[in-house]
């Protein structure tokens, strides 16, 4: 896989994870009109024909808000990485990666979680856009290597085929990650 391929599979995915709306649906669309590498276009084009589909909307808000942010009696995929490594939303982590973020010139604002994964995925996509491959490397290694237990978490827990479509590529994505950054697989 090649830096470019990456970097919009990072982006993208990253938007897929945010709550789908139809302005994501119009975002979503215009990034995949830019993809050259076919497979990848194909197979994100699956995904988002859920999210063309109006009817389906208010059932993937409810999904999303149920498996993402208030699911009960605990939220069985919270989507950010202090949950993955403390149990809690706010942590240590949380204040590394505000610091990290602002060496590099990103100021969030205090409503945003920097371990939110589609920040983390944007900022991946910055690193490597500016050819920081060795930062981008660590960044995922330190910052993302619970991706693949929050893919299996989608899937566990949702019988939604979008959620479920999103998890798959997802999983698929780590693997690619993993070959280019070379890292073993577990």
């Amino acid at each position: 896989m090649n830096t470019e391929i990456l970097i919009q599979k990072f982006f993208i995915l990253g938007k897929f994870l945010t709550y789908p709306t139809k302005e994501l649906k119009d975002d979503i669309k215009k990034i995949i009109a830019q993809i050259k590498d076919t497979e990848t276009a194909r197979k994100l084009k699956n995904i988002l024909a859920f999210l063309e589909n109006e009817e389906n909307r208010e059932e993937l808000e409810a999904e999303y808000t149920s498996l993402f942010v208030t699911g009960y009696p605990k939220t069985p995929c919270p989507p950010y990485f202090s949950a993955y490594q403390t149990g809690m939303i706010v942590s240590d982590y949380t204040d590394k990666l505000y610091d990290l973020y602002e060496e590099y010139g990103i100021e969030l604002s205090n409503e945003q979680f920097p371990d939110f994964i589609p920040i983390m995925m944007e900022f991946m996509t910055l690193l490597l856009t500016n050819d920081l491959n060795e930062e981008a490397k660590s960044f995922y290694k330190d910052y993302l290597s619970w991706l693949g237990e929050f893919s299996d978490n989608i899937k566990r827990n949702t019988k939604n085929e979008y959620f479920i479509s999103i998890a798959n590529e997802l999983g698929d994505f780590i693997k690619e990650v993993n070959n280019f950054f070379e890292f073993k697989e577990d």
